[in-house]
């Protein structure tokens, strides 16, 4: 716990520091004979993405007017709203704000620019959102998407999803419509058609 405090605000990354990992991985070229090239990859999790983050929980004021949004509009807000882009060590153990997440895509593209591919392990959501919250919930993952694409613009994206990525209550089984609106905020960030071989 003293190790986490310690090094949080010097990082910059809030609890995703301890989430996103590098790894590496070998692929073997695709001629026989040839030298195993070693590539990097991203690991994150556990993103739990508040877009209430510095207003009150079930605010309906606020909740309309990202429902209504843009991905540009949601961005103008976050950045324009100081406690979306507080960065400190009252975050911990906290979902993240906007400037936590900023943060850690910013340091994650520092670390590797060009990932082989980047798996996200789930869980973008925030903690006690309900099926009441079900288009904010899609307009965060498709936020979360964009967000991802603007930072690691060729790099494959493989999102898996978490126990709270779900139209309903926390651990209930996605719906046919969740799955619809999952896959179709992360298509932009696969790769395009390849011939295989």
């Amino acid at each position: 716990m003293k190790l986490i405090k310690k090094h949080f605000s010097a990082l910059g990354l809030g609890f995703l520091v301890l989430l996103a990992t590098i790894l590496s991985f070998t692929r073997i070229s695709g001629t026989t004979g040839k030298a195993l090239v070693t590539q990097k990859c991203l690991i994150v999790s556990d993103i739990h993405f508040n877009p209430f983050y510095g207003t009150s929980v079930g605010d309906s004021v606020l909740k309309k007017k990202l429902e209504n949004a843009s991905f540009a509009e949601w961005k103008q807000y976050f950045e324009g709203f100081a406690p979306q882009m507080a960065i400190n060590t009252n975050l911990l153990f906290k979902d993240a704000n906007y400037g936590v997440l900023q943060s850690a895509l910013f340091n994650l593209k520092k670390r590797l620019p060009d990932p082989a591919f980047i798996l996200i392990a789930g869980d973008f959501i925030w903690h006690g959102a309900t099926p009441a919250d079900s288009l904010l919930k899609k307009k965060c993952i498709l936020f979360i998407a964009g967000l991802l694409k603007e930072y690691f613009p060729n790099a494959m994206i493989i999102p898996a999803m978490g126990n709270n990525d779900t139209y309903g209550q926390d651990y209930a089984l996605q719906d046919p419509k969740f799955l619809n609106d999952f896959a179709s905020a992360w298509e932009p960030n696969l790769p395009g058609p390849r011939l295989i071989r």
